[in-house]
């Protein structure tokens, strides 16, 4: 990963979402001093109507808050942006739910309290993670759209087959492609009346001998 690629990282906006300021207050401050970009929420409302204005990848949600709880607005938050990844902070009487948090999806959590290189371990690893995870939905998107347009392609280029071998059909004449090995490619009607080649054998790309295949340019060339 080049400079610019972590400097995309870093410049992705992290919400704290917690009842408690002074706990927002410090990881805002921990996370700001790294060069990250923080928004604070301080209930789920708050955290709700943030998320519909913006996109945040990272957000640091605490299990225990009044009126809802941080599992039940992980639940909200997953169904605005399925590809938000949460890190839960937690107090050690509330592990059960951290580890339930984590069934339910969330990418790590720290206990309460935790050291500021805990903190920003943590974060960088979901950053990471986030902005790997989003290029790679953009190369799959990509090459989606490749193949949708490829797939298109064939099936304008099996029309033109299509077509040109109704033209073919409909000349009088014998017509005959080759490629420079002397194989049949492509015949009309008449070409393999005179040849005495069945339509099924076309499709194999018979080997004409040289001597054959010579006369057959005569015949060709003097036009049939």
């Amino acid at each position: 990963m080049g400079n610019q690629e972590k400097g995309m990282i870093e410049q992705e906006k992290i919400l704290v979402v917690d009842d408690d300021r002074l706990l927002r207050t410090m990881v805002r401050e921990i996370l700001s001093r790294r060069g990250h970009s923080v928004e604070e929420a301080e209930n789920a409302h708050k955290a709700l109507a943030l998320l519909q204005k913006e996109n945040f990848p990272i957000i640091i949600l605490d299990i225990m808050m009044p009126e809802i709880t941080g599992i039940e607005l992980m639940e909200e938050i997953r169904k605005i942006d399925p590809n938000v990844l949460i890190i839960i902070i937690t107090a050690y009487a509330t592990m059960d739910l951290a580890i339930d948090a984590l069934k339910k999806g969330a990418y790590d959590f720290l206990k309460k309290p935790f050291e500021p290189e805990e903190l920003l371990k943590s974060v960088s690893n979901a950053l990471l993670q986030s902005w790997t995870s989003r290029r790679n939905r953009e190369l799959l998107e990509d090459l989606e759209d490749k193949v949708h347009k490829l797939s298109k392609l064939n099936i304008e280029i099996e029309r033109g087959k299509a077509t040109l071998q109704q033209i073919m059909e409909s000349i009088n004449t014998g017509i005959v492609v080759t490629d420079f090995e002397g194989r049949f490619v492509r015949l009309n009607g008449a070409a393999r009346r005179i040849l005495g080649v069945l339509e099924k054998e076309e499709g194999r790309k018979l080997r004409v001998p040289a001597k054959s295949y010579r006369q057959l340019m005569a015949i060709i060339n003097s036009g049939l």
